[in-house]
């Protein structure tokens, strides 16, 4: 997701404030692929991060358009 972002930032850097949960996927994912290796994710912060990668995906769609 950061490679992802590094790219885009290049043409609008509106999205660098998403940089936080970019890192914080990439964390999800690790986790997902490897249960036994990392902690399991505090409830509120990923509900927290659900809602700022909700703004992340409107704001892609509204560039879309």
């Amino acid at each position: 997701m950061e490679r992802l972002l590094d790219n885009i930032v290049q043409f609008d850097s509106y999205f660098e404030r998403f940089r936080g949960i970019c890192e914080e996927v990439d964390f999800y994912y690790t986790e997902e692929g490897y249960p036994l290796f990392v902690s399991e994710p505090i409830k509120e912060g990923v509900a927290g991060d659900l809602e700022t990668a909700k703004e992340l995906v409107k704001r892609i769609l509204e560039e879309m358009k």
